[in-house]
């Protein structure tokens, strides 16, 4: 189950939603995976192939069930991804992935598998700046189609030239936004998190 949201992944065997899992053992996160669910506790690589922990598969089962909430496997589905890195394992789910799906569609391009050892991962803490998004929609009245026409070039033509009719409408303003948010914001327009100095997961670089 979802360490955030308390909902279960789902998988087919031969897809499923898009999970981050963390091998944890006291706490600590000595392995850690990205990418679709399988249903076994593991993700696809970019193959369709099961990653393999690093950790014998019954000793991972023995961190299950070894009654420390610090150790096993702790699951966190991708839409509710806020940066936190868990450190209790996740509760069962008694479907066993079969149930509906809770991924919210997002796809993964680039799965991983990622082994850190007995002293486990370097857990950055979320950035606690603050972003603003702000939604302008322009509407553009021509005599002539303008076709994929870029802003700078839509500007001059309403307001130098007079060859458009132009209004703006702010549709929203100054949203704020957390770190993990403008990570996803920034690359959902096609720019990097570097832009204000954010690693993908909205943690600050430096």
């Amino acid at each position: 189950m979802c360490k955030e949201s308390g909902l279960p992944a789902w998988s087919s065997s031969f897809d499923g939603d898009a999970v981050r899992l963390f091998l944890l053992k006291d706490g600590k996160v000595i392995e850690e995976m990205h990418g679709h669910y399988d249903s076994y506790g593991r993700v696809f690589d970019e193959n369709g192939n099961s990653y393999e922990w690093d950790m014998d598969w019954s000793d991972v089962c023995d961190l299950m069930f070894d009654g420390n909430d610090g150790s096993g496997i702790a699951l966190v589905l991708d839409r509710f991804w806020n940066g936190n890195v868990p450190t209790t394992q996740s509760d069962d789910d008694p479907d066993q992935g079969w149930g509906k799906k809770s991924g919210g569609g997002i796809k993964v391009d680039n799965p991983y598998h990622e082994v850190y050892g007995e002293e486990g991962k370097d857990v950055p803490k979320p950035s606690e700046r603050k972003f603003y998004r702000t939604i302008i929609e322009v509407e553009v009245l021509s005599e002539e189609p303008i076709g994929d026409m870029d802003m700078d070039m839509i500007k001059y033509h309403t307001d130098t030239t007079g060859d458009f009719s132009g209004k703006y409408t702010t549709k929203s303003q100054d949203e704020e936004m957390d770190g993990v948010e403008t990570a996803r914001a920034l690359m959902e327009q096609g720019s990097d998190p570097e832009f204000f100095g954010l690693d993908e997961n909205g943690n600050d670089l430096e």
